[in-house]
């Protein structure tokens, strides 16, 4: 998942020379709703492609993922792998990801899964739901990718369909700590890379004819970009094809990077010579050398220390958010949202009170957002096993 510190590094954050800087809202019109509690350790949240009325949850540690029809939790878990899934007490192990197809529906009754396996590796399989909606088959499992580890850290695991039709997934570079091994910059392996792959319901898996590397020798061609250290969260916005990359980083820099819908991919993210702007570890200007893609944004640790990439809004309940992209912080729990402008971060806010529940309830350790069919928003609170909505402040 999000990579976890030492104790020595936590204390290090609050000598970081760079700042979020972030204006607060000069009007509340946002609230965070609790829609569902009571998860073991949740990490995602997702609708199908059509169907906002049908959100499903994953516990992390448990290898569930549980169903919300209509508004209520149902009793019965839509899919039970818990012994597939190993997970750690850290949090960097365990059930990542679910996504549908773009196509999902009678005709095509398949989704794909992202977990950590007892072998250290990250898995992709494809699921098939049978007659019962609410139940997907377990013995349908096929196993669509396997991307083996050493570390048992930096796994990311995020899927996503692109507007191509082609899945997309993450893949951290495995640990240990500062890359040392080169993996991130290494494009004949598949750690520290985002891969671009065609899948068909539980078939293998195709590489897309006009994938950047195509043609090269001693590279995997699975490869869309490179140069990232732990990509535990990114989305495409839904309305301009655009990709944002929240890229956790080391002992210094987190950053968000950007890739327009016009990309033709093979870029170069930096990592792990370059760690945001600068040079990993700090100081220098490595994140401009050429042939690297430097971030949209980046923040230093003491304005957080693990980002949380989410959705860039595009729901109708709260039309004074629309186009901004939404993100949080996994260690430090703020919010925050910018403005996009032509690839420059513009109007950046900071959202942590305005998200604020009312009552007793707080929100802690964010371990990811979620998106719906209509392009509303969810915050998952993985320390208190909750499930929030951002709404429209009464």
């Amino acid at each position: 998942m999000y990579s976890r510190r030492p104790a020595f590094q936590t204390l290090c954050i609050f000598f970081a020379v760079t700042v979020l800087s972030a204006t607060a809202n000069a009007a509340k019109v946002m609230a965070a709703e609790l829609i569902a509690d009571g998860f073991k350790q949740p990490t995602y949240i997702c609708s199908e492609p059509n169907d906002a009325s049908r959100l499903y949850v994953l516990e992390r540690s448990s290898g569930k993922i549980l169903l919300i029809k209509n508004g209520v939790l149902q009793s019965k878990p839509f899919l039970n792998i818990g012994d597939r899934v190993s997970s750690d007490r850290d949090g960097e192990q365990g059930l990542f990801n679910l996504v549908f197809p773009p196509n999902f529906g009678p005709d095509n009754k398949f989704f794909y899964v992202c977990y950590s396996d007892i072998f250290g590796a990250s898995i992709v399989e494809a699921y098939k739901i049978g007659s019962n909606p609410d139940k997907a088959k377990k013995g349908s499992a096929k196993q669509i990718l396997e991307i083996q580890g050493t570390e048992n850290i930096h796994f990311a695991g995020q899927m996503a369909f692109g507007p191509d039709g082609n899945l997309y997934v993450g893949r951290g570079d495995g640990g240990p700590a500062d890359d040392p091994l080169g993996r991130g910059q290494d494009k004949n392996i598949l750690l520290g890379k985002l891969l671009r792959i065609k899948v068909n319901k539980d078939k293998s898996y195709k590489v897309p004819t006009d994938n950047p590397f195509v043609g090269q020798s001693n590279v995997k061609t699975e490869i869309w970009a490179y140069g990232l250290r732990n990509p535990w969260r990114f989305s495409f916005d839904r309305l301009t094809g655009d990709l944002y990359i929240a890229d956790v980083g080391q002992n210094w820099m987190e950053e968000i990077d950007f890739q327009p819908a016009s990309s033709t991919g093979g870029e170069n993210y930096g990592w792990n010579i370059a760690e945001g702007l600068e040079c990993q570890g700090g100081g220098g200007t490595c994140g401009t050398n050429a042939g690297f893609t430097p971030p949209i944004h980046q923040y230093g640790h003491t304005g957080g220390v693990a980002v949380i990439g989410g959705y860039v809004y595009r729901g109708n309940a709260i039309p004074e958010m629309q186009g901004r992209y939404f993100f949080a912080d996994h260690g430090f729990t703020t919010i925050s949202s910018f403005i996009n402008n032509a690839g420059t971060v513009t109007d950046l806010q900071d959202h942590t009170n305005e998200l604020e529940p009312d009552g007793s309830n707080t929100i802690n350790s964010i371990s990811s957002f979620g998106e719906d069919a209509d392009g509303e928003l969810y915050i998952v609170d993985i320390g208190d096993g909750e499930i929030y909505k951002i709404v429209p402040r009464p």
